[in-house]
């Protein structure tokens, strides 16, 4: 199926970065919005969606890290 400019779609996820093309994002806690707007608005905030992309980006890069060390010790 393919979505047009008229779309709403909602997406739920713990990867900030999934949303960086969506024109509207909301970020919930316990079920309380409590920052919203583009991927870009949010990080520039710097408040608790920006904490999470930071977080999850480490987590990337330690994986990263850890499988090339894995690999070359193999």
């Amino acid at each position: 199926h393919e979505l047009n400019r008229n779309s709403i779609l909602v997406l739920a996820t713990h990867r900030p970065s999934a949303l960086k093309n969506f024109d509207q994002n909301y970020f919930l806690e316990r079920g309380e919005i409590l920052e919203s707007g583009t991927f870009t608005e949010l990080i520039e905030r710097g408040e608790k969606f920006y904490a999470m992309y930071i977080k999850e980006e480490k987590t990337i890069t330690l994986g990263k890290a850890e499988w090339n060390r894995e690999k070359t010790l193999s």
